[in-house]
């Protein structure tokens, strides 16, 4: 299962599969039928705080450029970009 290799990572210490322990607590709370209509599952891995930064960053600069057709001027400082 290549799906459940990619979900593998190391947490403290030891391996988990992501993946069976979604299907582990899905079995515990989810009906069947609502189990059986799931194809897949997908595990994303978190974001770190400076792909997040990267992508404040974009959306600012489109904001700003949406701004600037208006005439208006956006000025956003790298300390806004960080809160």
């Amino acid at each position: 299962m290549k799906a459940a290799r990619l979900a593998r990572r190391t947490l403290g210490g030891r391996k988990i599969c992501i993946k069976n322990e979604v299907m582990k607590a899905a079995e515990q709370r989810l009906s069947a039928e609502f189990r059986n209509r799931i194809e897949q599952i997908v595990v994303f891995a978190p974001l770190t705080m400076e792909a997040v930064r990267q992508i404040a960053v974009l959306y600012l600069g489109r904001f700003a450029k949406q701004m600037e057709k208006q005439g208006k001027v956006v000025e956003i400082t790298d300390r806004a970009v960080v809160y």
